[in-house]
């Protein structure tokens, strides 16, 4: 992580960058060391001409015994907080606000200045007071130039009246956090339509999740090929890749995860594999069977039969899948 945060100094270095904005998290407060600390203000202290302004987010809040209320900053470094909610820099024409969890947001007092908003918290999703939430509708009438948001890991931009600009973690933490991870770096103007955000890479690892579909399995070795084929097809040596096997086993054999790892090329970081298969059906059996499972399987068939819809056969066909395990097993494979 500290790499990568070196990365990010060093854009804002490249960049020339007047302003560089923190919307929170960046370090963990129950858990982060003082050396910690210590680093990421030497690499502040090495973008002088680059104001930083951070704000807190829920997992490095502004308490009394923080590194933000007890540490020597440097000079270019700006915290806002509840009770210092914005900054104006005149040499920039620019100032800067905190969204304050249940404070409402004043317009801002001079519409000469570019206008810039930072929160942390959810946006359009109601959950608890302590994810600070707030609506795309309140955000449209604070007559800001740029929004600036953290919590949520992953890079979006909403558009809007004035739209809320989200880059993300600069790195994933895990397989539910998909896709590149950076930075935005642009321009901010008064004028919306020249405010020129990119999203730039800072990420070292790619967290990359996909499914792998077997089709009546019969061996270790067989679903083994069918891993190794959708890796090499990847191109991805430094993901962090997991593969869930679906679709169907030939009834009566069951995936060694442990055996399959063995046979798999290393050609990725790290690599996870789960097993979400099950056994074939055999429906002509079962019908002829008859009982309680056949009955169901009948019934389920003529609906299947009936559907019309792409979507609905799929429901229906995993419906009947499951509905067979329950009768047989007592129990459902998820």
């Amino acid at each position: 992580m500290l790499d990568v945060f070196s990365r990010v100094i060093k854009l804002t270095k490249d960049h020339k960058a007047h302003l560089l904005l923190i919307c929170g998290d960046l370090y963990e407060h129950s858990y982060v060391r003082k050396s910690t600390i210590a680093f990421i203000g030497k690499k502040f202290a090495d973008i002088m001409n680059t104001k930083v302004v951070i704000i807190p987010g829920n997992h490095d809040p502004y308490v009394s015994n923080s590194y933000y209320a007890n540490y020597e900053w440097p000079s270019n470094v700006y915290i806002l907080r509840s009770g210092s909610n914005k900054i104006d820099f005149e040499d920039l024409n620019t100032c800067v606000y905190y969204f304050v969890p249940g404070i409402k947001i004043p317009p801002p007092k001079n519409t000469g200045r570019i206008n810039i908003l930072m929160l942390h918290g959810t946006l359009d999703i109601k959950m608890g007071r302590q994810y600070n939430p707030i609506s795309m509708d309140e955000l449209s009438h604070t007559g800001m130039d740029y929004i600036a948001a953290g919590h949520f890991h992953n890079y979006f931009v909403k558009e809007g009246q004035c739209s809320v600009y989200n880059p993300g973690s600069p790195e994933p933490l895990g397989f539910d956090e998909p896709g590149e991870h950076g930075v935005l770096k642009g321009y901010i103007s008064k004028n919306k339509d020249e405010t020129d955000m990119v999203f730039n890479k800072t990420a070292l690892c790619e967290y990359i999740r996909f499914e792998v579909v077997l089709d009546r399995c019969l061996s270790n070795e067989e679903a083994a090929d069918s891993i190794n084929k959708a890796v090499y097809a990847l191109d991805k040596h430094d993901g962090l890749v997991e593969i869930t096997l679906a679709g169907t086993v030939e009834d009566g054999f069951s995936i060694d995860l442990e055996a399959v790892g063995n046979m798999i090329y290393k050609k990725v970081y790290h690599l996870k594999i789960k097993d979400k298969t099950r056994p074939c059906l055999n429906i002509g059996k079962l019908v002829k069977d008859g009982g309680l499972k056949g009955l169901f399987v009948e019934n389920m068939l003529e609906k299947i039969k009936e559907s019309k819809k792409e979507e609905e056969l799929k429901i229906l066909r995993r419906a009947l899948d499951y509905g067979v395990q329950a009768l047989e097993n007592g129990e459902i494979k998820l």
